[in-house]
């Protein structure tokens, strides 16, 4: 490769030495009192801390010991660089203005909340408290710096925050893309009470709604299934974590009920029906035609249907397949009809 300021040959004779901490031949970072050392074994060096078995003090330890190869400070190995951060005078790894990875992440932060006065906007102090005292700085730094230069990244979604152009409720959050990107922030929003604290797998849930609603064409469906996730499975989820807690099958099974309430009104428009006109003939040939999974899903939106007058009342919902059977020992009425009506499958002790 050509370089405009040297040849191959002298860049490599430049820029390029053996590391003495790994032996291996690559950039130079730094000439330590052991020889050249290159970017990553300087940087694993600077970060290790501890007691010099020298001085007996609490630093960094990058030297090592020329007897027994212990790592040292910096002044028991005898380096003429120090490791010290301009601000604090921290001893670690030092970035732009030799100014350590806590101090960098501050000036960041700093830049990133400002709500255009030169200061951080008052409401999202605790977040940036949160942020500056977490125990691995790079990660914030690194946090900061992922998927740069693409739309909605981390640092594009702080400024925004700060500028006040993204309103500090849930709602907003669950709009945005990437869902990833946007769910860590809104943890940590949460975690430092700049928002209020919600269920990780509503907010899950949440965040996937809109996308499902966004592929069905049908607006009277789009109406009708957020009108459903709204009053009755995110009722449901809410209920379920002031009582306890939501797992994950839980939070699954939320979005299954959501998928097959609309496919039941698409399967309803391709009969030429609707959920108004909807009849018990259309009841009984969808559960026929519908796994045991297919149908318990469905049952709490035709329920709710039912309830909320947006279908016939007099609709029979067929039940489980268990309760079915249960009834069937009990000596219920035309088992044998009912079975056949419902799709549900004779007990069998016979494998």
């Amino acid at each position: 490769m050509s370089r405009p300021y040297a040849t191959d040959e002298q860049y490599e004779r430049w820029f390029m030495a053996e590391c003495c901490p790994c032996g291996q031949r690559r950039h130079k970072a730094g000439t330590w009192p052991d020889g050249y050392v290159c970017r990553t074994c300087s940087d694993r060096a600077v970060r290790t801390r501890g007691t010099c078995p020298g001085c007996g003090q609490d630093r960094a330890l990058p030297g090592h010991h020329p007897v027994d190869g212990s790592a040292i400070c910096t002044t028991c190995a005898g380096f003429s660089q120090t490791f010290d951060c301009s601000r604090c005078g921290f001893e670690g790894k030092l970035l732009g203005g030799r100014l350590c990875e806590r101090c960098t992440l501050t000036d960041r932060l700093t830049v990133l909340l400002d709500d255009g006065t030169g200061c951080i906007r008052p409401a999202l102090t605790p977040l940036f408290n949160l942020l500056v005292a977490m125990d691995e700085p790079r990660s914030g730094l690194a946090w900061l710096a992922m998927r740069r230069g693409q739309p909605g990244n981390a640092s594009q979604m702080l400024r925004r925050l700060g500028l006040g152009q993204l309103s500090l409720t849930h709602d907003a959050f669950h709009e945005l893309q990437p869902w990833r990107a946007a769910a860590h922030l809104e943890e940590l929003l949460m975690a430092s009470g700049v928002l209020p604290a919600v269920d990780k797998y509503i907010c899950s849930f949440q965040r996937w709604l809109p996308g499902h609603l966004a592929h069905i064409a049908d607006p009277e469906h789009v109406k009708t299934i957020r009108l459903f996730a709204t009053w009755h499975v995110l009722a449901h989820l809410r209920d379920r974590a002031d009582r306890s807690h939501i797992t994950p099958s839980i939070r699954r099974f939320a979005a299954e009920q959501i998928k097959h309430a609309t496919t039941f009104l698409h399967w309803l428009s391709a009969r030429g029906s609707s959920l108004s006109s909807c009849g018990q003939l259309d009841i009984d040939a969808w559960f026929a035609e519908n796994t045991e999974h297919g149908r318990t899903c469905l049952r709490a939106f035709l329920n709710w249907a039912m309830q909320s007058r947006r279908c016939p009342r007099s609709l029979s919902v067929p039940g489980s397949s268990a309760t079915a059977r249960s009834a069937d020992c009990a000596g219920a009425s035309g088992p044998v009809s009912a079975r056949r009506r419902y799709g549900v499958r004779s007990p069998s002790f016979h494998r």
